[in-house]
């Protein structure tokens, strides 16, 4: 075991036990992605056009023009462990990843697919590329926190932005981080490691009232002591190249969460020198925010983030390419799948009253058979209010994606409790009232078909209105193309030849994105970004 090994297998003893410390380097992957093993893969799967592939920036790897995006994934989810497996199969070689997505289960998925498909012989390491992401302590990471600073060992300079969500980029942190995702991820090393949203340190300071130059003296001080940490990890063989993800890097100058991508270049060669491993950046664009395009906030002004990237041969992952915010609203840009026609709204009234009308009453049967005190009644009392609360609020949901999210994040999440619950309570009257629940079940699940027609209707017009206003600045080859694969191609039209990071969690979004890398970008670049101008105007209800 070399000191190297030596020194980890050390560290994982202190923070847990022995069999832990052993899978510190027992078990896992070895070895990097190279520039032989993407190349001879991206020979392999050709994708359509010469463009449908781009070299990584200064890391000399090629990837594929679109990379698997894992925000919401899980390895708890079978349609997401296949979607993955297909992506790759498919043609896709880059994977970004985070320690703070879906609580470490989507680097759990990853570890997976990857033991699986290196394993069995369908895949190579040195062929995927293997992005991941710390910086943010929430979940997991912030329980951990917390329980260090009641044993008095804190993470140092973490910065506290609200209770449940902490931020840190200390070398210490950053070390632990990588530890848990390495054994996360089932591998020795990670091919890139960015620093995720270290902007909340400026964000912080401006809710605090500190936003002048010391804060962002402090800030790139505190950038450059990752840096140089992140350099001892290359030196240790734990991960070959580093970056920022940052929301900021597009914004105005005068935003006081901006982070300067000059800047940042400027840093980390001032602590490292010319030969550093800092060759890769993270940033939003989409068809409604280009500013990572249009936004000249480099070199006084006369440039924009992504030319800067370019002229310093970065690397370029874009994240969020098909949801796109204004000051209105939130622009999902894909189409919606075809359902029955919109209800009437008098018929999804009438569905909702029945609804709650079968809530009071079966509430009140509840409290009679069960007893008013039984465990049972609180969280059904919690579960049983979907009538009342749709009853005023249904109409305002506003979009498709909305009412995707209520029904996903609150209704959802009811319907599953009240099955558990009543599972629970299933005891002499149990049974006939657990028929009763499942009558409930059913028709709010009538409800949800009823509210799925109505919003997707809506829906599908927005995205009417996006085709009607992109298709006279497309060029002929790209005017059928689906909304989702015309904004992926005109992302990778835009400058530093970027690789577009698509969250492809069902096998039938890897199929449509895979769709859009026959099509080869237009070259037009920023300029045809001018002229698409943002969102159109939305369609009434």
């Amino acid at each position: 075991m070399d000191s190297v090994t030596r020194s980890r297998v050390t560290a994982a003893f202190l923070r847990g036990s022995p069999a832990e410390a052993l899978g510190a380097h027992m078990g896992r992957m070895g070895g990097f992605a190279t520039a032989a093993g993407t190349a001879g893969f991206a020979a392999a799967h050709p994708l359509g056009h010469q463009r449908a592939h781009l070299r990584l920036g200064g890391t000399g790897l090629t990837v594929s023009g679109v990379g698997f995006g894992c925000y919401r994934v899980s390895y708890r989810s079978p349609s997401h462990h296949q979607a993955l497996v297909q992506a790759l199969l498919g043609g896709v070689n880059l994977i970004d990843t985070s320690t703070n997505y879906t609580n470490g289960e989507s680097e759990r998925l990853v570890g997976e697919v990857l033991t699986e498909q290196i394993g069995g012989g369908t895949l190579r390491r040195e062929e995927v590329v293997v992005v991941t992401k710390a910086g943010y302590l929430q979940g997991e990471n912030y329980q951990i926190a917390l329980m260090r600073e009641f044993h008095s060992n804190p993470y140092p300079e973490v910065v506290k932005i609200q209770d449940q969500l902490w931020h840190c980029i200390s070398p210490e942190f950053l070390a632990d981080q990588l530890d848990r995702s390495l054994k996360r991820l089932q591998l020795r090393s990670v091919d890139v490691l960015l620093l995720h949203n270290p902007e909340y340190f400026l964000k912080a300071a401006h809710m605090h009232g500190a936003a002048d130059e010391r804060v962002s003296t402090e800030y790139y001080r505190r950038l450059g002591a990752a840096f140089l940490h992140l350099e001892e990890e290359v030196n240790e063989g734990r991960i070959a190249w580093y970056g920022i993800s940052s929301n900021t890097f597009v914004e105005s100058t005068q935003e006081p969460e901006f982070t300067s991508l000059q800047r940042v270049l400027e840093t980390v060669g001032s602590v490292i020198g010319k030969e550093h491993h800092l060759q890769v950046v993270q940033l939003p664009a989409n068809l409604v925010e280009p500013g990572a395009a249009l936004e000249h906030n480099q070199r006084g002004g006369t440039m924009s983030a992504l030319e800067l990237a370019a002229e310093a041969d970065l690397g370029v992952l874009i994240n969020r390419p098909l949801n796109g915010y204004d000051a209105r609203r939130l622009h999902r840009l894909a189409d919606i799948p075809a359902t029955k026609e919109a209800p009437p709204p008098a018929g999804v009234d009438a569905q909702l009253q029945a609804i709650g009308r079968f809530e009071e009453s079966f509430l009140a049967q509840l409290r009679t058979e069960l007893g008013a005190e039984h465990e049972a009644i609180a969280p059904l009392e919690s579960f049983l209010v979907i009538g009342s609360q749709l009853g005023s609020a249904w109409r305002r949901l506003g979009s498709y994606e909305n009412w995707c999210e209520v029904r996903e994040g609150a209704l959802e999440p009811r319907l599953r409790g009240i099955g558990h619950v009543m599972a629970a309570a299933d005891g002499g009257a149990g049974g006939p009232l657990r028929v009763q629940a499942q009558d409930y079940v059913a028709q709010v699940r009538v409800l949800l078909g009823l509210l799925d027609a109505h919003y997707a209707a809506s829906g599908r017009a927005e995205r009417q209105a996006w085709h009607d206003h992109l298709e006279p600045v497309l060029p002929p080859s790209l005017q059928g193309l689906s909304l989702s694969q015309k904004a992926i191609v005109l992302l990778r039209s835009l400058p530093a030849d970027p690789c577009v990071l698509v969250g492809m969690r069902q096998p039938a979004y890897v199929r449509d994105v895979i769709g859009a890398m026959a099509y080869e970008p237009p070259a037009a670049g920023a300029e045809l970004w001018r002229r698409i101008g943002g969102a159109p105007p939305m369609p009434r209800e």
